[in-house]
């Protein structure tokens, strides 16, 4: 695990088939990062399925420390930064090479973006589930 990884306190609120379902204790302080805008951020009801090993017990109230690795983070990095700013980038390039006004171009690339963000919102439910949330032994 490496220091940039993203970390939550958490209270044990069920155990069953392998799994533990937390809810995140306190403040999260997400501000700054990237996995906020796909885990929920500093929602103070969020709720985290994290699989745990069967030679772990857990019991309902437990407190534990769990975290999303620098990889799950740079991957949320990619998806809430780096491709909206591509899109941005290709649909104002393209618009003005079509030779489209510099305004068009511009609410071309803004349109591309929201739509991607559209996107993002609507399978919201789809990437939460590929973020892996480890618990800190």
């Amino acid at each position: 695990m490496s220091a940039e990884s993203v970390e939550h306190d958490a209270e044990v609120m069920a155990v069953r088939d392998g799994r533990v379902l937390l809810r995140v204790i306190g403040d999260a302080d997400c501000g700054g990062c990237a996995l906020s805008r796909v885990c929920g951020g500093d929602d103070s009801n969020l709720m985290l399925s994290v699989p745990i090993a069967p030679n772990k017990n857990y019991a309902t109230g437990d407190r534990v420390r769990v975290y999303a690795t620098a990889e799950a983070q740079l991957n949320a990095m990619l998806l809430c930064v780096g491709i909206p700013f591509l899109v941005l980038i290709a649909f104002c390039g393209i618009c003005a090479s079509l030779g489209f006004s510099e305004i068009v171009s511009a609410l071309a690339g803004v349109t591309g973006v929201a739509a991607w963000y559209t996107v993002l919102y609507i399978m919201r439910n789809k990437l939460t589930r590929k973020i892996v949330w480890k618990i800190k032994f």
